[in-house]
């Protein structure tokens, strides 16, 4: 599989503002994120209550610049625009935050309009979700954490104690 993963500075690495924020990459044929993004989205996560999911996971995926290996496949719990849902990425060492990857992007039937910064996603019923810039950057990202609105609550979700007793299985 190959995965467009650019140097860690075209991103200015995984910080506490880009937590919660996932670039649409279309070149992407993986949903991966770093380590250190991982980290800020937990504590993000942590402060409602939830927790994300871990699977072991072996391998590398190629990248610019040569592969990259695979530490472990990551399933998040996300809102966007209120939709509650999750989504599974592996995680990598790199310092770069989630790329969203065209598979994802096609699973959500999501459209980017690139003049007005937004895209629509018929999957979740969404025209018009305005994308935020990376800050810093002009890559396009989605609110990973909107919860206003929610169709449903989180409190749907996993306890830290249901995700321990996932995790030993």
């Amino acid at each position: 599989q190959a995965l467009a993963v650019e140097s860690s500075e075209a991103y200015l690495g995984a910080t506490e503002e880009t937590a919660g924020l996932g670039i649409v990459d279309t070149a992407c044929n993986k949903t991966v994120h770093g380590r250190r993004w991982r980290e800020h989205m937990e504590r993000k996560l942590a402060e409602h209550g939830l927790f994300p999911v871990f699977r072991a996971s072996a391998g590398k995926i190629n990248g610019i610049g040569g592969k990259t290996q695979v530490t472990q496949d990551v399933t998040f719990p996300i809102a966007i625009a209120g939709r509650v849902g999750d989504i599974t990425s592996s995680e990598i060492e790199d310092d770069i935050p989630m790329l969203i990857s065209r598979e994802m992007q096609e699973q959500l039937d999501m459209v980017i309009k690139v003049r007005g910064n937004i895209v629509d996603t018929d999957a979740l019923g969404l025209h018009d979700l305005p994308l935020v810039n990376l800050p810093g950057t002009n890559r396009p990202s989605i609110n990973l954490l909107d919860v206003r609105g929610a169709t449903h609550a989180w409190s749907t979700y996993l306890t830290k104690e249901e995700v321990s007793q996932l995790e030993e299985s």
